[in-house]
């Protein structure tokens, strides 16, 4: 009888330290962000077709606005992407053309990704000692420790990079993808 108390405390013991090990784990491991919003940011990207910036603005789901800003000689000119097709606008002047005909640009490319990035709810999280990286497949979206505000990401497949800078949360979207921006 003795002995099967002692393995009976000795296994309520284990189980107890074994659920503070994980709990312990979930407290120092944060769940990834929710980015399945509304949002703008400022990025510097590097592709093979060379360096640019530019202010991303998701402004509805699968709806994407870029203002280029660097390099100088394409400053202003702004594309928007729908489920459509693109458009491209400076000043008075537009082009538009269906989405098949921009689908090997970068900027296709990253609105894809990042599209696809914060809709997945199947991401992978891998953490580091000062940053933390959000897999969804083909991106790679980086944070710093203890925040929810991307900090840069990455395309491998295209070799895409992007340093993200002045992230903001502009809107709400609602399950059924209806979207409420928020007034300040």
């Amino acid at each position: 009888m003795r002995i099967k108390t002692i393995l009976f405390t000795a296994a309520l013991t284990l189980g107890a330290l074994t659920l503070t090990a994980c709990e312990g784990q979930n407290l120092l491991s944060p769940k990834p962000p929710e980015l399945n919003k509304l949002f703008t940011f400022s990025a510097s990207i590097s592709c093979d077709t060379g360096n640019f910036s530019a202010l991303f603005t998701r402004s509805a789901m699968g709806s994407w606005d870029i203002t280029l800003t660097e390099p100088y000689e394409l400053q202003g000119i702004t594309f928007s992407r729908g489920k459509d097709g693109a458009k491209a606008s400076l000043a008075d002047l537009s082009a538009e053309s269906l989405a098949n005909e921009f689908s090997n640009s970068p900027l296709t490319y990253i609105t894809d990704s990042l599209e696809s990035a914060v809709q997945n709810g199947n991401a992978s999280v891998v953490y580091g000692d000062q940053s933390y990286a959000v897999n969804s497949g083909d991106t790679v979206i980086y944070f710093q420790q203890g925040s929810a505000v991307p900090c840069a990401f990455e395309i491998p497949e295209k070799q895409i990079k992007g340093e993200i800078t002045e992230f903001n949360i502009t809107g709400e979207i609602f399950r059924d993808g209806a979207d409420v921006a928020l007034m300040f």
